[in-house]
């Protein structure tokens, strides 16, 4: 298991601008590392890069991406954060239990995602995997 940085609170948190800035942010949200259900969960940047203290999630998802629910969920998000000015940015972060590895499911999470933030002209920030084992990139990342 890899090490757990403190936990800082959204006002605490520095300005998240790299892939690295939101590794880290997201190994500290994430804790001990284990997960019973799969969730994703989202990290909001205001126009300065900062987190906006929330963090919403859906939780007990299938392993199969429910697509519609998918799509349904970041066209909210991108009403909710005033539609396609390009100021916002969100980052996704799938948690699950075993195994460690990233799976054909979890990259088939990642490309919905992508497609839904696309077609909503969203900004995203690169995607991340959250195991009993590691946070894991999975914009670079192939299935084991």
């Amino acid at each position: 298991m890899d090490h757990i940085p403190s936990l800082l609170s959204p006002y605490e948190t520095p300005p998240i601008r790299t892939a690295d800035d939101l590794h880290l942010h997201w190994r500290r949200l994430m804790g001990e590392l284990g997960f019973a259900t799969r969730c994703l969960w989202v990290t909001i940047l205001d126009p300065l890069d900062l987190v906006v203290p929330t963090l919403p999630r859906l939780e007990d998802l299938p392993a199969a991406p429910p697509e519609a629910v998918l799509r349904t969920f970041v066209h909210a998000l991108a009403e909710a954060l005033g539609g396609a000015d390009g100021r916002w940015s969100v980052g996704f972060l799938l948690s699950r239990h075993d195994p460690p590895s990233v799976t054909a499911s979890d990259l088939r999470y990642r490309d919905v995602l992508r497609a839904a933030a696309r077609a909503e002209g969203m900004n995203l920030r690169p995607m991340h995997l959250a195991t009993s084992d590691a946070v894991i990139g999975l914009d670079v990342a192939e299935a084991a």
